[in-house]
């Protein structure tokens, strides 16, 4: 996963897809990959460990939070060091590529990992490159644990989300859209408590278990909750209180088909791809006119 990462592009506002009675949204939102090109940086000591890179070894990089942006959006280069060494900052948790093998753009580094990093081993001048791993910092604090917003998404971890993008967010940031119940193959396998997907897309290669199974936290519509006019929804759905003249309808259930949706739906709101939505009917109960339906009631 070298890096900078070149961005995702600006995601364009539209009018919301949403619509009473048949609508429209993406059941699947992409989720841009990280990619790009390694980065080199300078060591000032010789590494003290040579021969095969191993998983328990240490390394002179740490990985820390840049703004809300993770370090792990570069991929540095470093040298072992003995872990007794104070120069000593990650440990190797897993060697994802090894020397002159190549590695992918999005490894799927374990649990826990704060970034990846690519270990020099003195065979470079002969064209092979450097080892590729996956790394925890010695010492805290560790933005690859669940819900901090750094390294690889993994179980435990928030999403934002756009009309076209989302990226990776701390659980605590107001613009967390989902909580990652799972990261899977394809989402037939996300567990029955997810209710989207997000999938995850690389400009460099094929990404691990691309699929996330998104779960009901954060601004992700649930059921018992009311949502706002879906013309105005920006971006998706927006939710207020259901005491509020905002609130047009009451979210009962969101389920796999119409004939699911429990006594009192008056509408449903339907998910553009079915296929990859894991529920892709919300079964509401309207509370108030829509905009458009008290504009046609002025017309006639």
């Amino acid at each position: 996963m070298p890096g900078p990462y070149p961005g995702p592009p600006p995601a364009r506002a539209r009018t919301s897809p949403w619509v009473f009675v048949v609508a429209a949204v993406a059941g699947v939102l992409v989720l841009g990959g990280i990619v790009g090109s390694v980065v080199l940086t300078s060591q000032s000591s010789e590494a003290e460990t040579e021969g095969t890179v191993k998983a328990g070894q240490c390394i002179g990089v740490r990985f820390d939070m840049q703004g809300k942006k993770s370090s792990y959006q570069q991929v540095p280069a470093a040298e072992r060091v003995s872990c007794e060494d104070p120069e000593a900052k990650a440990k190797i948790v897993q060697v994802v590529a090894e020397s002159g093998a190549g590695a992918s753009t999005s490894p799927d580094c374990p649990a826990g990992v704060d970034g990846v990093a690519r270990v020099r081993t003195g065979e470079e001048l002969q064209g092979r490159t450097p080892t590729a791993v996956c790394a925890r910092n010695i010492d805290g604090p560790h933005p690859g644990d669940p819900g901090v917003g750094g390294a690889m998404i993994t179980v435990g971890d928030c999403v934002s989300s756009s009309i076209a993008f989302g990226s990776e967010t701390a659980c605590t940031d107001k613009e967390s859209y989902a909580k990652v119940v799972a990261r899977v193959n394809t989402a037939k396998e996300c567990p029955s408590t997810a209710l989207e997907t997000m999938e995850l897309t690389s400009f460099g290669g094929d990404v691990p278990r691309p699929v996330l199974c998104l779960g009901g936290e954060g601004q992700i519509v649930t059921t018992g909750e009311c949502i706002q006019d879906p013309k105005f929804a920006i971006g998706g759905l927006k939710t207020a209180s259901c005491d509020s003249g905002s609130a047009v309808a009451k979210v009962l259930a969101r389920t796999r088909t119409e004939a699911e949706c429990p006594k009192g739906t008056t509408h449903n709101l339907e998910a553009e791809d079915k296929e990859k939505a894991l529920l892709p009917i919300m079964c509401v109960k309207k509370l108030r006119p829509t905009f458009d339906e008290r504009l046609n009631s002025l017309g006639s």
